[in-house]
């Protein structure tokens, strides 16, 4: 489903040049879920935007779904922000389906579709209410139902999860699984915490220090469907201290 080759990215500043990532070369399969995890300013973002065509590579090639990402952003692809970013004088229903509304879909099918993601994430009854009213998680499972509005084959997750408390991180982590597995879409999902790569992952790329090169590739071989009780579990502290240690940290 992607595949980026001896990918470079170097920003240019009036400081002088900035090299983002370098040499990346990662392939991830269809229905495969893969976080990406490294160092702050480490450029993981970066990553993902490349992989989305918001930005492009200096050097090497990109592919999503077996089309080179050039000057256009590939289709089928949902992307869910670091912060929601929702019309708040909105409801959760119209936000999301504002993809819809802007592309002038079927909104009788769009609300249908949303109505079911909505329900699906937990927020049956919540439809109507305006955005400013609900919670940062609310407003980030709002977030992810728009992003999969249209059934994207390829779902990319800029730390989604990250501002909010560690309860409502987990039960989002095991939302984001249920629609994951249901939907059989790819996941490239970007996070700080390893926890949570191993959590989702059926691998997990770990980044160096700017500029980002690969460090190593864990496989998650750990059973789903998955619960939190797993987090208890001998094999998920090992691949936990296995990726600490490729970022030199203590264990």
């Amino acid at each position: 489903m992607v595949r980026l080759e001896r990918v470079d990215k170097t920003y240019e500043s009036r400081r002088g040049a900035v090299q983002a990532a370098r040499d990346i070369s990662l392939e991830v399969a269809d229905r495969e879920l893969v976080s990406i995890v490294g160092p702050s300013g480490g450029g993981k973002t970066t990553i993902l935007k490349l992989v989305a065509g918001l930005l492009r590579p200096t050097a090497g090639t990109i592919w999503v779904d077996g089309n080179r990402v050039e000057a256009d952003p590939p289709q089928g692809i949902g992307m869910v922000f670091q912060a929601p970013v929702l019309l708040p004088w909105r409801s959760a229903l119209e936000n999301v389906t504002l993809p819809a509304r802007i592309l002038r879909l079927d909104m009788g099918a769009a609300r249908r579709r949303a109505r079911e993601l909505l329900e699906q994430v937990g927020l049956t009854g919540f439809n109507d209410r305006r955005v400013y009213e609900l919670s940062g998680g609310m407003q980030q499972r709002i977030s992810l139902c728009r992003a999969l509005l249209h059934r994207p084959r390829l779902l990319l997750m800029d730390e989604p999860f990250g501002a909010v408390d560690e309860l409502t991180r987990e039960s989002l982590n095991d939302q984001l699984l249920a629609l994951w597995q249901a939907d059989a879409k790819t996941v490239v999902f970007v996070t700080h915490s390893i926890e949570e790569a191993v959590y989702l992952s059926d691998r997990v790329v770990v980044l160096s220090p700017r500029p980002s090169t690969i460090l190593g590739i864990e496989t998650i071989d750990l059973p789903r469907p998955r619960d939190g009780s797993l987090r208890l579990e001998p094999e998920f502290a090992a691949h936990v201290r296995s990726i600490r240690a490729s970022l030199g940290l203590a264990a």
